[in-house]
């Protein structure tokens, strides 16, 4: 199993923001497990969680 950051694999990102904005969600938390290189997977996790949460109001 190949894990990649949050945005950036098979999940349908748009539809989970609009399911978790009509709910209520206020924080998202990222998992990975034994990543590689953690800094890098929580850095282009972060930023592409931020991107799509701006693109989707």
């Amino acid at each position: 199993m190949n894990f990649t950051p949050a945005g950036e694999g098979l999940l349908e990102w748009r539809s989970i923001i609009s399911a978790g904005r009509s709910s209520g969600v206020e924080w998202y938390i990222v998992e990975h497990d034994a990543p590689k290189d953690p800094w890098t997977i929580i850095t282009t996790s972060r930023h592409n969680l931020k991107e799509m949460l701006q693109k989707h109001p």
